[in-house]
């Protein structure tokens, strides 16, 4: 999965994080717990989006693009081997997850709808919330092969990373995801890399937006999703892959996604939900 959702996991942009984009700071939030009900899988829920494209890994909007409409819809439990491939999953140790079909579309800019599988699943004995991430991008970018001889990219780019923490406090980082691998992007001769993804749920904003027609105000957890790729001796350069906005009950009322250099990012609004 290439930056769907969950680009990727994808390169990205640093973090303000004094910034409060699009709402009220609550220092107080400081001293909560997550809810466990951020990120709801309920079959048949839909939303929709309203926006705009983002500029590579940067949040600048991309000209032209603030038609941009969203949609995904929960579909429910499907096996991974009837949206890719069994060689592309055959590494995993899940074989089923939730499937959401995310569908974007972007008059002007986009000649066809865009419709991508994100496949996530909640834990049922901890509560955490994990999503399939596609690091293709990264295997690219630091020519990580699985065939030195042939310079053949690895194949098995697809990961599920945890997404959201149950037990973890406002404020406080969590592991989303590491894995050491090689690279050789200095030659035959491979560099050690370690691919790392930081989350925080670093604070609670009150959102006041119009979501069907109606001024809604939500107190969203603001989680911020930043990649520490560390290539040998060299200092890792920190950027934000995600940002999403969650309501109890509902899941992202808000989100940007980061693109990369194979592609553009998204930022998201909701405006429109069925339950």
């Amino acid at each position: 999965m290439k930056k769907s959702v969950f680009s990727v996991f994808c390169s990205m942009v640093l973090l303000i994080a004094a910034c409060n984009e699009n709402g009220s700071t609550d220092d107080t939030s400081k001293k909560e717990s997550i809810p466990g009900n951020l990120f709801p899988l309920t079959v048949n829920n839909r939303m929709e989006y309203g926006g705009y494209l983002t500029n590579g890994s940067t949040d600048s909007i991309v000209p032209g693009s603030d038609n941009l409409l969203a949609v995904w819809r929960i579909i429910g439990d499907t096996s991974l081997s009837s949206v890719y491939n069994t060689e592309a999953v055959s590494h995993l140790s899940k074989s089923s997850a939730t499937i959401i079909v995310d569908s974007l579309s972007v008059p002007g800019i986009l000649t066809q709808v865009k419709v991508s599988p994100v496949l996530v699943y909640i834990d049922n004995a901890n509560g955490n919330f994990y999503y399939l991430l596609n690091f293709g991008n990264a295997f690219r970018t630091y020519l990580m092969y699985d065939n030195v001889d042939t310079r053949h990219i690895r194949s098995d780019s697809l990961r599920f990373i945890k997404l959201l923490q149950s037990n973890a406090a406002i404020g406080e980082d969590y592991t989303v995801f590491k894995e050491a691998f090689q690279s050789y992007i200095a030659g035959l001769s491979p560099l050690p890399l370690l691919l790392e993804i930081v989350g925080n749920v670093q604070r609670t904003e009150n959102l006041t937006m119009n979501v069907n027609g109606k001024d809604t105000t939500f107190k969203a957890y603001y989680l911020t999703v930043t990649n520490i790729p560390t290539l040998g001796a060299f200092k890792p350069e920190k950027t934000i892959s995600a940002k999403f906005w969650l309501a109890e009950k509902i899941g992202p009322v808000q989100m940007f996604l980061a693109g990369d250099d194979e592609g553009p990012g998204s930022f998201r609004r909701l405006s429109k939900k069925n339950f």
